[in-house]
């Protein structure tokens, strides 16, 4: 299990990562959204950083429906209670900025043991 683990020593690396694919008639505020889940990631967890967050939004889709999935590292302190109280956070944010009749689904999972980010300077 070495992996991403040789890697923990760079600042770079310990950056969670949301993407969100929704339907595009929703009217959403992904950008306040993103903002949203970076604070909670840092109130809770110091050492999140900041987070990769993309939207893919889409014209072509059955059902109006927003997924949100969030990756992060796995770490000592993230332990069951850890991620459980993070996945409940997660849920109420997007319900929130979901709107009315709409489906959602939120996904907290932990990224591979071979992965990481760093960011490429000249």
């Amino acid at each position: 299990l070495e992996g991403n683990f040789k890697y923990m020593h760079k600042k770079e690396c310990v950056m969670p990562q949301v993407d969100m694919k929704y339907s595009d008639d929703l009217d959403i505020d992904t950008k306040k959204l993103f903002q949203e889940i970076e604070s909670m990631m840092n109130g809770m967890d110091h050492t999140a950083g900041v987070c990769k967050s993309r939207a893919y939004p889409t014209s072509e889709y059955m059902h109006s429906h927003c997924y949100v999935r969030v990756s992060v590292l796995r770490k000592p302190h993230r332990d069951q209670n850890f991620m459980q109280n993070c996945f409940e956070q997660l849920n109420s944010l997007v319900g929130s900025a979901v709107p009315d009749g709409a489906y959602y689904s939120v996904e907290l999972a932990f990224s591979g043991n071979y992965y990481f980010t760093v960011k490429k300077e000249s």
